[in-house]
């Protein structure tokens, strides 16, 4: 969800390339989440970045009870990617708001209409 506010925020002022913006951001995603390949197989500065993301530990989590079958490492990863996406969660509602009342006053978005 905190995704979607960001992107959400995004698309108040995009006037281009906003109808690709899915494809952009999922594929961002399948790379810096480990989805495709290790996060670990990243450059160092893109690396740290897939380590914050919450979906990637949602994936190791995947990966820990599917091919281990362990719980323990389970547990600790679904908390990191807990906290990560509350996280990703509040600093998505604080951009949506901030970019909504800053399109009420340029005049993007009419007060009538939202």
């Amino acid at each position: 969800m905190g995704l979607g506010f960001l992107l959400g925020a995004y698309a108040i002022f995009a006037s281009k390339f906003e109808w690709a913006l899915p494809t952009y951001v999922s594929g961002l995603l399948m790379v810096f989440s480990g989805a495709l390949f290790p996060v670990t197989k990243l450059p160092a500065p893109f690396s740290t970045i897939g380590d914050v993301l919450p979906f990637t530990e949602f994936i190791r989590a995947s990966r820990v009870i599917l091919l281990d079958g362990t719980v323990g490492p389970y547990f600790y990863y679904l908390g990191l990617s807990f906290v990560g996406g509350i996280i990703l969660l509040v600093l998505g509602l604080l951009a949506f708001k901030y970019a909504e009342q800053r399109a009420r006053r340029l005049g993007v978005l009419d007060r009538k209409v939202v």
